[in-house]
């Protein structure tokens, strides 16, 4: 995906185990993506959402909820083209 979609890529992080998700993210943020992880207190698990957070790549760190609206914007209000 980053590769093909470059600065318009956006990836969300929502709750998982694991860390393998930080290595996408890394690649999304390299070609100029947007970055969205699922914070700690909406999270089921939390290890996928802190190993992108933790990888510093993460642009925004929201509520489970908020992110329907912030993808909306990014997309909407040319953010992500």
């Amino acid at each position: 995906m980053a590769a093909s979609y470059e600065e318009r890529a956006i990836a969300v992080v929502l709750t998982g185990t694991g860390s393998d998700g930080s290595l996408g993210v890394g690649a999304i943020k390299k070609m100029g993506g947007t970055v969205i992880a699922q914070d700690q207190e909406s999270a089921e698990f939390f290890g996928m959402p802190a190993a992108a957070i933790k990888s510093g790549h993460a642009d925004f760190i929201l509520r489970l909820d908020e992110i329907p609206l912030a993808l909306t914007t990014l997309v909407t209000e040319g953010v992500v083209r």
